[in-house]
């Protein structure tokens, strides 16, 4: 029994490797997510689109959760205040590369909303 792998032919030897859907897909997904922040902002200044392991931080530093608790109330949204995120977010994780406003302003009350997965953004449109 041969396990030798078989010798590229010519036509597949200089075709070259398709580039994987996931990495052509990026810039859609970063243009839809771009979209969604600056929707829900128009909507609620206040309001900001996080990652999920973000909101989680922020609920635990609230709540004082001790860091390896499992269960997290609220998980999908949260009101926090200024000084907690000031304590424990970066600007950027607040989405704000995609944000027009030239200076942001932190409230004295957030609105962290869980930012939908890629895949989510794009079945779910915008309109």
């Amino acid at each position: 029994m041969d396990l030798t792998p078989p010798s590229p032919t010519p036509d597949s030897a200089a075709s070259p490797t398709p580039t994987p859907p996931s990495e052509r897909e990026v810039p859609r997904a970063q243009e839809i997510l771009a979209q969604a922040v600056r929707r829900v902002r128009q909507v609620e200044p206040c309001a900001f689109l996080v990652e999920p392991r973000v909101l989680r931080r922020v609920i635990k530093a609230e709540v004082h959760l001790p860091a390896l608790s499992v269960q997290i109330p609220h998980r999908k949204t949260w009101i926090a205040r200024r000084n907690t995120l000031i304590r424990h977010v970066e600007l950027d994780e607040l989405g704000t590369e995609f944000m027009t406003e030239e200076l942001i302003e932190l409230p004295e009350q957030a609105i962290l909303l869980q930012r939908p997965e890629e895949g989510a953004l794009e079945s779910m449109g915008l309109e």
